[in-house]
């Protein structure tokens, strides 16, 4: 049974129900309501808002005031993305990252899910996110994605992100991102 959360304090903060809305937003409606929450501090360390009881987790990245990254994956995959922001937050140069993550795959320090997993992200203006109706305005792109790790384009039958002649999220198609890496997807994007 979930519970309703007027606010959670953590770190100090308070997290508003709103706010919880605002990291939800990316899934399907019918997702929401098992869906869980975190909060990444500082270092990148995850704090549970609110447990998954569907397996999804969401999250506001950590950034700018002024950007809106709402965030959701699969709780198999979520250590990945963790560990990612947690780099960041060392200082660890963007080239370095996908470097340092792979030796910990290699290393066992991380592992990653047998079968594929799915994420969901809306990116855009804080701005543009309203949160009295939990709607994503003008300016606000979303998408869904299904990792593969180390799979490629080729091996999935789906065109590589080099093969698109525009912008990544113009795609009328679906397309794989990090083709071949432990970040290998399939993009869905929409109109």
């Amino acid at each position: 049974m979930m519970r309703t959360l007027a606010a959670i304090s953590v770190f100090g903060l308070t997290a508003t129900a709103p706010e919880l809305a605002a990291a939800l937003h990316p899934l399907p409606a019918p997702m929401r309501a098992a869906a869980g929450v975190i909060s990444l501090d500082p270092q990148g360390m995850p704090r549970t808002l609110r447990a998954s009881s569907n397996g999804m987790v969401c999250f506001l990245a950590p950034g700018s005031d002024s950007l809106y990254d709402a965030r959701c994956y699969q709780h198999q995959f979520i250590v990945v993305v963790e560990r990612q922001f947690q780099l960041i937050a060392a200082h660890v140069q963007s080239d370095s990252v996908r470097t340092r993550i792979e030796a910990e795959i290699r290393a066992g320090r991380i592992v990653l899910p047998a079968q594929p997993t799915a994420g969901y992200r809306c990116l855009g203006p804080r701005r543009a996110y309203l949160a009295a109706t939990d709607s994503a305005g003008a300016g606000i792109r979303c998408w869904q994605s299904i990792h593969l790790p180390f799979r490629t384009a080729r091996e999935l039958g789906v065109i590589d992100e080099s093969q698109l002649p525009d912008t990544l999220h113009d795609a009328d198609q679906p397309f794989v991102m990090g083709s071949g890496t432990y970040w290998a997807h399939i993009m869905i994007t929409h109109p």
